[in-house]
Formats: C-alpha cells, structure tokens, sequence
C-alpha cells in the first residue's frame, strides 16, 4: 500500500471527496504543506517528509533490520521487475509508454524509498534511476538480496538494450500471472481437444513459433503444417493467443528488419542492428549479412515477448542441436510426451538412447535450483544441455552447476555444452 493509501486509510475520513482536508486536520499540517508531502512521497522522496509525519501515516520505517527487511528487498526487485514488463508492452503496443506509472512500479519505488530512509541504503527511486540499475546485474545495486533469489537472480539484469530479459519476466511472474504458463496450459488444451493428433500438433506448433516468430499474416502460419489445416479453428485460436498485429511504429522504411539466425525482429541500439539473442553467433552472423527484410503490411503478426524469449529463443538451440545430431546420423525426437524432455536421441545398430534437457539460464546456481530431475527415461542417457556460449561467459558452469545442486541436496544430474554433446555423438558414430 502506498503512502497515499495509507494516509486515508489512517485518517479515515468521514467523506471521500474530503479527504485531504482531512487528513491534513489529522496531521496537524496545513492542506498545501500535505500537497507537497504526497508529490515527494509520489516521487519517492520519503527523505523530504519529516519523520514524524512517516511514522503516522506508515508506521514507521520499515521494520527492524532482519526478515522484514529482507521481505521489503525481495517486494521491492519483484515489483520493478512487474513495473518494467508492464512499460515494455506499453512500448511494444503504442511505441512509447504512457502516464502514470504501472502500480507494480510506483509501489516499487515507494519501497525502495522506504528502504532508503531505513538502512541508509541508495536504491532507484526515480524511473530514471531504475533503468541505469535495471540494465546492471542484480548484485551490483541490491547485494544484499536474499534467498531463494539470490541464488537464481544474483547476476541477472532486468534490462538489455533497454527491453526487458528473461529473467525479468520470470521475476514479474511472481507477482503477476506466469505468462509462459498460461500459454502452455492453452497449447495443452488444444492438443487434448486434437485427441490421437494432439501430440502431432503439439510439436509442428513448437517448431512453427521458433521458426516463424514474425509471420507475414495468418495463411503464412496456417499454410505450414497439414495439422493446422486439418484442426483449423484449433490452428487459429493458437495463433490468436501467441501472436500480436505488430504496430507500424516497429517497421524502417516500410520494412521489418530480422535477425538471419532467429528470424526475430531486430532493434537499432546505437545506430546498429541488435538481436534478441543473447548468443554472439548470432550477432555475427546478423553482422556479416545483415537483416533479413520482410515488407510491412497490417497483416504481419509477432510472437508474443514471453513466448519469444521463453520458447522461440531457447527452441533456437535445440533446432540446432537437431539438425546436427541429424547430420551425424542419429534419428531425433522433439518434445516427446508432450515435452517431458527436450530431444530424444536414438541410432540405428546402437543400444544408447539419449534423452535431452536443452536448459538455456545464465544463472548455475538457479538453473541448479529451479530444475528438479527427470521424470521417465530411465534406460536412457539423461543430459542437461546448455549452449556453448555459457560456458563463454563462465567458463566455470558446469562446476558450479554441480556444486549449487550439491548444496541444494537436489538429485545429481549430469551437464554438458553442446559442443560436448556432440563430440560424444561423433564418436558413437564412427
């Protein structure tokens, strides 16, 4: 609750249409001075109210140093996390964002200025402020970040190139509706009422949203797969769920620029073309041929963000992974039982069957945390897989992978890049 809040709930005033003339009575303030008292509080400025005044209306600061406070942290990066993805979809819809402030992102800014007055602490209070935090991992601006968070977000940014990450999203989850588990639970559905197809659906719609996370317009995406044709109203209430009608704010020139590896759209950061994609290859790539141009038109429909960062994105990868086990002659499975593993690996003339979790989490440690084991598959070879970039950006993954699981006294998994992966699977196949 915020400050204003707070104050009518307190002075309990007799009249809502009267109620600052009240609460100023109950303050002993006059009715300019609370004016100016709830713009600073608005603006986060809890440091230019006297104390006395915090102590009435909010009880205090908050809390002693301890749980409580640890609660106001975790509040606090929960709340800028919702606020942020709530302005990105502002921003993905209109191309601006627009007035006032999401409550999750006022109420975030309100507790960190809370916070602030407490311990002495300097979290954003301002919007200005939180993007230059946001775009720095967690640890550099709240160190102090208690458990189970720390664990999986210690090093996460809220913000790459001024959009939102995945790590972002998933902390908004917490607080608001888990979008990527909505839209699972509408593909389930689909594929239940799809009956002895269901699983046939189930995976031509996986691949179309990594395929095709901009189409040209619905045929584009209906025309793909014989089992969209075949379940036409099932076909067309997924695309109404997973794709938006992207605005004409997001094309250059009448055309929609696209990364050559993902085929997600690009954003222009600095003069120059960025990709979603957190893999260098793939701004390589985009930076040796350029971007792949697809006309405008009001027709042209975009993946939803969380699909694209939670499905298309990581799906990336395990394409990848397919197409080159394919090339080394073993026979591949995608998403088998409804994707209760990623990938199943089988060859001809050989009693090894692998079965693939691809898991692409910056974070070891919450990557250790958040998956529990496999379910099923106990005659095969059960692998995490992660994408060779990881292990770039920490050379130490997989040690530390092992060592967090450890200490979670989480059942021992064993992780390998890709590029390991498929060594083993050359060899196997000489």
């Amino acid at each position: 609750m915020d400050f204003q809040q707070q104050l009518i709930e307190r002075s309990q005033p007799p009249s809502p249409s009267r109620w600052k003339s009240h609460a100023a009575n109950w303050l002993g303030i006059t009715r300019p001075t609370l004016d100016t008292y709830l713009r600073h509080a608005k603006d986060g400025r809890f440091d230019k109210l006297p104390s006395k005044v915090i102590e009435k209306v909010m009880g205090g600061a908050p809390g002693p140093a301890g749980d409580s406070r640890a609660a106001l942290r975790e509040e606090m990066l929960l709340n800028f996390a919702a606020g942020l993805v709530a302005l990105q979809e502002e921003m993905d819809a209109h191309g601006h964002p627009r007035a006032p402030y999401p409550a999750a992102l006022q109420r975030g800014l309100d507790v960190a200025g809370w916070l602030n007055i407490a311990e002495g602490s300097v979290y954003p209070v301002t919007l200005a402020e939180l993007l230059v935090c946001a775009s720095r991992p967690v640890y550099e601006w709240c160190a102090q970040l208690g458990e189970p968070l720390a664990d999986e977000y210690y090093a996460s940014r809220l913000l790459e190139d001024m959009e939102v990450t995945r790590d972002c999203l998933s902390l908004a989850a917490r607080l608001r509706q888990d979008a990527e588990h909505e839209l699972f639970k509408v593909l389930m559905r689909c594929c239940e009422e799809a009956g002895v197809a269901g699983q046939e659906l189930y995976t031509a719609w996986r691949r179309t949203v990594i395929e095709v996370p901009v189409a040209g317009g619905y045929t584009q995406l209906l025309a793909r797969e014989r089992i969209f044709m075949q379940h036409l109203d099932l076909a067309q209430r997924l695309i109404n769920e997973f794709y938006v009608r992207l605005p004409s704010v997001h094309a250059t020139s009448g055309k929609v620029h696209l990364c050559p590896s993902t085929n997600t759209r690009l954003r222009k950061i600095g003069g120059r073309w960025t990709t979603e994609m957190r893999d260098e290859a793939a701004q390589r790539r985009l930076q040796r041929e350029g971007p792949r141009l697809l006309d405008y038109t009001p027709d042209v429909l975009e993946l939803r963000r969380s699909a694209r960062l939670f499905w298309a994105l990581p799906g990336w990868h395990e394409l990848q992974l397919r197409d080159a086990a394919v090339n080394l002659g073993w026979d591949v499975e995608l998403w088998p039982k409804f994707d209760t593993v990623d990938l199943v690996l089988r060859r001809a003339g050989s009693a090894k069957r692998y079965a693939i979790d691809l898991k692409d989490h910056l974070s070891a440690q919450g990557l250790a945390r958040s998956f529990e084991r496999f379910k099923g598959y106990k005659t095969h070879i059960r692998l995490i897989v992660v994408p060779d970039y990881l292990e770039h950006l920490n050379p130490e993954y997989r040690k530390t992978f092992m060592r967090a699981r450890a200490s979670f006294a989480k059942e021992k998994v064993e992780i390998v890049a890709v590029s390991g992966l498929l060594k083993l699977l050359a060899k196997e196949s000489e």
